[in-house]
């Protein structure tokens, strides 16, 4: 139910049709005004507004449908909302009530919750399209608002960036004003600069009519004088909406309506705490009531405008330091071109010196290449000889006459005023007061070749001009002799070097002859005595010898020698490998069935030793060319340690397979780990891990050494790790040679093609 003091009024000729609604109205707390006749009505209505009419359609002078057609005509009373009461209940009559505007139409006799309801209604109504107008009018003050704000930001905004984008401070303030003066619309906007006397300069100018400008124009207001720019100082506003009504004083009246100025607002522009001039906008025709947001956003562009003016006097400084810097850049560019040139100087005699490993090119290099740097008449080089005490040019480059000094030497302790200071480290610079015999006056510098470990030789600059070098100069020699001295150490390095390779091949070379000629000399009497063990062995049994002491000593002898031809073996094979002397006996196996006998004999010997022994061969293992004596004997050796030292209850597995083109074998036994600390060493020649023979077995230490340069004379490589009470060594091989002669790529190929032709 609408809230009650809405404000009725009820239009009836009948009088007691108006009391009995007026009554039933009031007892629901509205307030009802009553009027019997149209033209009554239209003067209460124009005494007070109501919210809402009740009108009986028939009524003598002015019936209701004309006086509804007459309110709705008038803007003050068309938005009334008129409720028609008539006992008429016609259809043509309730469209008729419609058509002239009223908004509901009750038929008589009234029921009173019907009314009471429809009149809720319709107040409801009317109260909610007044919220809603109430709204669009706050919410077109927010849009307005709003869009006031934005041009201020796009104003603020336009400064900033032209402030970024420009350094010249002229063009800042030309755009400030324009910008203004158009948002505001007022005549004139300006920009007033303060001189040291408190007049100034309009220094930027926006008008709207071309005869107000004042651009350029010298303002001197007497006021000033009588500290009236102090509250500017302080940075405060002052808005004046009509001149002639102000406070101002009479001398600033006056001078403000000299300019035509009727309304006025000022924002000071401080700079650094100082009053640097004003942001004054001016209505020239008629007063002008400021608002706040107008004062506002002109303070926040005065900000803006200091920055400005800060950034345009830091601009000017700039260019002022900018001015000596480039002088002071023009000077040290001098002196690093003169620096570059002597580096690049320093670089390419120093690249040419260190491209040899020659002593005696190295000095030639010297000097020929300080001569055509510094334009002397000449350059030697000498080299010190400290046992025999002399000093030998080793050679010179020189357009003077009077012969060439290379190969000349002389004693040390001859001139000891000129050596003693060189072989101490340092240069001597001076003038011979004598012609010389062979070139006559010159100038000389003496630099040592000197370093940490002492002198080596000298270089000497010789020059007809009678003037001392200059710094730049001697830096030069100094650095060209210490690049001489440390290349002239590497050269010696080298040649000691180069000699130490040469006696450690020669006795490489001594080494393997030895070896092979041990090994070939130990070779044939040891197979005699193994056969001449075999031979008495056989004897014995001819002729029934059963003395066993006798049989065991003669197993042992043959023992030992198969062990020592082992060795020689070894030792041999090794060589051969070491050298790149043994063949590839090249061949295409099938490796699943190639390996039975292999497997076979190690699973026997596993068995017997109480180990258990498992082969895990792929199915699909492709043919393969390889050397079959060499892989048979590093798929022996490793299978034979793995059998050696796992206990007895433990596990042996050989495991292969092809992986990215590759033949992987894994050969792992477990029940003993190698420690991380001999891993490093485990392919050394003759090396024996320690302790780890619990079995006593013995060994050549051989065996790992020569499956390893067998692996890699095959193209493979092997790996070695022990992890947790296991050892397991990794072969990866090719499925054929990837390094061949040429002839041996036929050969492989043959060998392929004939295994599949097969």
């Amino acid at each position: 139910m609408t809230s009650p003091n809405a404000n009725l009024l009820v239009i009836d000729d009948q009088v007691d049709h108006v009391r009995m609604m007026s009554a039933l109205l009031v007892q629901h707390g509205y307030d009802v005004r009553k009027a019997l006749s149209g033209r009554m009505a239209l003067s209460t209505i124009q005494a007070e507004r109501p919210d809402l009419i009740l009108l009986d359609v028939r009524m003598p002078d002015m019936d209701g449908y004309e006086l509804c057609a007459t309110l709705k005509s008038q803007p003050d009373t068309c938005d009334i909302p008129v409720i028609f009461l008539s006992a008429e209940d016609q259809s043509q009559e309730k469209v008729r009530a419609f058509e002239v505007g009223a908004v509901d139409y009750i038929t008589k006799p009234v029921q009173t919750g019907e009314i009471l309801a429809r009149i809720s209604c319709q107040l409801t109504i009317v109260r909610q399209k007044q919220q809603l107008l109430d709204q669009n009018k706050r919410l077109q003050q927010q849009e307005d608002l709003m869009r006031q704000s934005m041009r201020q930001e796009r104003l603020l905004r336009l400064i900033t960036q032209r402030i970024r984008q420009s350094l010249q401070l002229q063009d800042v303030l030309n755009v400030a004003v324009s910008e203004v003066q158009q948002l505001l619309s007022n005549d004139r906007a300006l920009i007033f600069r303060f001189q040291t006397d408190w007049s100034g300069t309009v220094i930027a100018e926006a008008v709207s009519d071309p005869a107000l400008s004042i651009i350029g124009e010298t303002i001197h207001d007497p006021c000033f004088a009588s500290d009236w720019h102090r509250p500017y100082e302080q940075g405060h506003i002052r808005a004046i909406d009509d001149v002639t009504q102000s406070s101002l004083q009479a001398c600033h009246v006056e001078m403000l309506e000299s300019l035509q100025v009727k309304a006025n607002l000022v924002v000071p522009i401080l700079q650094a705490e100082n009053l640097w001039g004003l942001l004054i906008v001016q209505h020239c025709k008629q007063p002008r009531a400021w608002q706040s947001w107008e004062a506002s956003m002109l303070q926040q562009l005065a900000g803006q405008l200091a920055i400005a003016i800060q950034q345009s006097e830091l601009h000017h400084q700039l260019q002022h330091l900018n001015n000596d810097l480039e002088r002071q850049v023009k000077a040290r560019t001098t002196e690093l071109q003169i620096a570059f040139e002597f580096e690049d100087t320093l670089k390419r005699i120093t690249d040419k010196v260190r491209d040899t490993l020659d002593e005696d090119l190295i000095l030639e290099t010297a000097v020929r290449e300080l001569t055509q740097a510094l334009g002397v008449c000449g350059c030697n080089a000498s080299r010190y000889n400290l046992q025999t005490g002399l000093a030998t040019v080793v050679y010179e480059y020189t357009t003077l006459p009077g012969g060439d000094y290379k190969d000349r030497s002389v004693a040390l302790s001859a001139f000891p005023e000129l050596y003693q200071p060189l072989m101490q480290g340092e240069s001597i610079q001076f003038c011979s007061l004598l012609s010389n015999v062979d070139r006559g006056p010159v100038v000389s510098l003496a630099c040592p070749i000197f370093d940490d470990q002492g002198i080596l030789g000298d270089l000497w600059l010789i020059d007809h001009t009678y003037q001392a070098r200059s710094e730049q100069d001697l830096r030069l020699v100094r650095q060209v002799a210490n690049q001489c001295a440390i290349a002239i150490r590497q050269a010696r390095l080298y040649q000691s070097a180069q000699a130490q390779v040469q006696n450690l091949e020669r006795l490489n070379l001594l080494k393997d002859d030895f070896l092979s000629t041990i090994s070939h000399e130990l070779r044939t009497p040891l197979a005699s005595i193994r056969v001449a063990t075999q031979m008495l062995q056989i004897t014995f049994e001819q002729l029934g010898i059963t003395d066993e002491r006798a049989n065991r000593y003669l197993s042992i002898l043959h023992q030992e020698s198969i062990q020592e031809i082992s060795l020689i073996n070894d030792l041999l094979d090794l060589q051969h490998l070491d050298a790149g002397t043994k063949p590839l006996e090249l061949d295409t196996i099938d490796l699943k069935a190639w390996s039975a006998s292999i497997v076979d004999t190690f699973q026997i010997r596993a068995e017997a030793q109480q180990q258990n022994f498992e082969a895990e061969i792929a199915e699909d293992l492709p043919p393969i060319v390889t050397d079959p004596a060499s892989l048979k004997r590093i798929m022996t050796e490793l299978l034979n340690n793995a059998c050696k030292y796992t206990p007895p209850g433990d596990r042996i597995l050989l495991a292969v397979q092809v992986k990215d083109n590759q033949l992987h074998l894994r050969f792992q036994n477990f029940g003993v780990q190698i420690p991380d600390s001999e891993l490093p060493y485990i392919f050394d020649k003759f090396y024996r891990i320690t302790n780890s023979d619990r079995w006593k077995h013995g060994g050549t230490g051989l065996g790992l050494t020569l499956t390893k340069k067998l692996v890699e004379y095959l193209g493979g490589t092997i790996q070695v790790y022990s992890p947790e009470q296991s050892t397991c060594f990794t072969i990866c091989l090719p499925l054929r040679p990837a390094r061949l002669p040429e002839e041996d790529w036929l050969l492989a190929d043959m060998l392929t093609d004939d295994h599949y032709n097969r």
